[in-house]
């Protein structure tokens, strides 16, 4: 199974984590690491490339810091510029049907922080079973 893994971290250089993961994901044959901000510093992101990236692989994981509750910007123009009508949704929007789809998720701060009883709790995030339903991912 080919896995590609899309990093989107801003600042990569100071993230323990975020590099720590890519290194050992980059001793891997079958896995291809992608990094959105190396590959476009300017933010102009190729549709077209990023697609056919997409459809070469059979395992996508997202991987990025949890920036305020969401994700890195150039993370989210990526989302909003590739998964176009017709490519991952809509009329002929099948490509990405069958595709294993993941998340990578790093933040800053202790573990206990995150829990229930922490200061930034974290709630499941899974998809509800309507935008199961509606998304061909599933």
């Amino acid at each position: 199974m080919k896995t590609l893994v899309i990093v989107a971290h801003p600042d990569l250089a100071s993230s323990r984590i975020n590099k720590a993961w890519m290194r050992e994901l980059q001793r891997h044959g079958h896995v291809t690491v992608h990094d959105l901000y190396q590959a476009y510093p300017s933010g102009n992101i190729d549709a077209a490339h990023e697609q056919s990236l997409l459809e070469q692989h059979d395992r996508i994981v997202f991987q990025f810091p949890l920036y305020w509750y969401s994700t890195p910007p150039l993370l989210k123009e990526w989302f909003d510029t590739v998964l176009q009508a017709g490519f991952a949704y809509g009329p002929g929007g099948d490509k990405l049907q069958g595709k294993e789809i993941g998340a990578a998720v790093s933040t800053y701060g202790t573990a206990a922080s995150y829990s229930p009883a922490g200061s930034q709790p974290l709630h499941d995030w899974r998809a509800s079973k309507a935008a199961r339903g509606a998304c061909p991912l599933y």
